[in-house]
């Protein structure tokens, strides 16, 4: 072949290759211009059990919760039940029929059972959470998950919503749920000086001694009274060192007004014990919420150890009534109030030791008793235990026993009132109720034993 005929030839190829390399070019062009990518709900995300340490408040507490995509998810419910007695709790109603969520903020949260379960190990592939949410009646866009039946939300997400705190402890792996303010401390000797440092986001210690409020009469004409504070510890010494006292009988010594998140712990407080003379109450809480008194002793002759009125999500611990002339505890349009390993003994009330009522137009009271003592109480010429209204009162665990009525009088053990359609309910689980001498058993309504001990009283009335 020619050398004009070789170089012709080598061109022609050279062409065919260009032209193929052309169509090939333009092919993938069209696949990478014109193909789908998968879309984000076709990507399966795994959500990762969460190895962290969790802190509520300096608690540890467990939980069963997810990293997903490099996010900590909490269950909406699990959040909701460990804030429920703090000043950043919020509400959780589902609504089946518009497959709903409907939050609301500054809302005692009410348990429906299952919160903080734990047990589900490895990871699992979530699901987008479907449902409607809305925040105090308005529309929320919320990313969320449905692992194994519940809605789980992102915790950074959750706090900003409701105003708490999420830290990362990256040395000790532990996340910290914070929902107070930062709280100053201040040590404290004297009333005038306990009196200056009253103010919300503080913790009072106070030293031992006791503290006096009868100066301040003039300026509290119903005793010294805290308004308005929220975020407040006050800490007296250990072994009741530290006593409130008020040399008027008819000043209660320390009430509490719209104050949230409060914590009294280690006070002993009361009036002079003396025979009824005494119309002022110790411990006095109207409008409050998520308050805790600790490791207290209340005594008279103040006609009421404790009073909590229009308040929720209250609890009393740890502490003794006694010695009261009126009640040992009155309870009103109250709900979710629990008392804990709490002695009432040796009052000498002229009205029911302990009194709960409700007006319908504030729902269920709620009213826990757990592992506490009611005993040698004396003198009653009123029931034991009275509930009026829409109230639930639960015991769990307790001793109700050597309660004596006075002289000349029938009372009940229990007068659980029932008007209409609503009224008054007692359940008592595993308690013991023996050597209690009164007039009769109850009132109205039958309190309900489930495995109690119950013998050995003395009704003297007759039916």
């Amino acid at each position: 072949m020619s050398s004009r005929a070789t170089h012709a030839l080598q061109i022609m190829n050279m062409c065919k290759t260009k032209r193929f390399g052309s169509l090939f070019l333009s092919i993938a062009l069209f696949f990478t211009l014109f193909s789908v990518p998968a879309s984000a709900a076709d990507v399966e995300i795994a959500a990762i059990p969460t190895a962290s340490t969790v802190l509520v408040d300096g608690t540890h507490i467990e939980f069963e919760a997810y990293t997903i995509g490099g996010n900590n998810y909490f269950k909406l419910r699990d959040i909701a039940y460990v804030l429920r007695d703090t000043s950043k709790a919020f509400e959780v109603q589902w609504d089946q029929a518009l497959n709903s969520i409907d939050l609301r903020s500054n809302t005692a949260y009410t348990p429906v059972g299952g919160e903080l379960s734990t047990g589900a190990q490895g990871a699992i592939t979530p699901t987008k959470t479907a449902s409607t949410i809305y925040l105090d009646g308005a529309k929320i866009d919320l990313t969320g998950y449905q692992i194994r039946g519940n809605n789980y939300f992102k915790l950074r997400d959750l706090g900003t919503l409701f105003d708490f705190s999420v830290a990362w402890d990256e040395a000790a792996t532990t996340i910290q749920i914070i929902s107070r303010a930062a709280q100053k401390e201040v040590t404290v000797s004297t009333v005038s000086e306990f009196v200056q440092a009253v103010a919300s986001n503080t913790v009072i210690h106070l030293a031992a001694g006791t503290y006096d409020f009868t100066a301040y009469n003039e300026t509290y004409p119903n005793g010294y009274t805290i308004d308005g504070v929220s975020n407040l510890t006050i800490l007296g010494a250990e072994n009741g060192e530290t006593e409130f006292i008020n040399t008027d009988r008819f000043k209660d010594i320390i009430a509490f007004h719209n104050c949230s998140t409060i914590r009294v712990q280690s006070i002993k407080a009361g009036h002079t014990p003396q025979e009824y003379e005494c119309d002022a109450g110790v411990f006095d809480f109207v409008r409050c919420s998520n308050a805790v008194v600790d490791n207290c002793y209340l005594y008279g002759c103040g006609s009421v150890g404790i009073s909590i009125g229009e308040s929720t999500n209250f609890v009393v611990e740890n502490t003794t009534i006694t010695d009261c002339s009126l009640r040992g505890a009155d309870i009103y349009n109250s709900n979710e109030v629990i008392f804990s390993k709490c002695t009432l003994t040796e009052n000498r009330c002229y009205a029911a030791l302990i009194s709960v009522s409700s007006q319908s137009s504030v729902g269920t009271s709620i009213v826990t008793f757990t592992d506490c003592t009611i005993s040698d109480n004396r003198n009653l010429e009123w029931e034991l235990i009275e509930a009026d209204g829409a109230c639930s009162l639960v015991f769990n665990d307790c001793t109700i026993s050597n309660n004596v009525r006075a002289e000349g009088h029938l009372p009940y053990l229990f007068n659980l009132m029932f008007v209409d359609i609503s009224g008054a309910s007692a359940v008592l689980n595993r308690c013991t109720i023996t050597g209690n001498d009164m007039g009769y058993e109850y009132y109205m309504v039958p309190p309900v034993y489930e495995d109690c001990v119950v013998k050995d009283n003395r009704f003297s009335g007759t039916v």
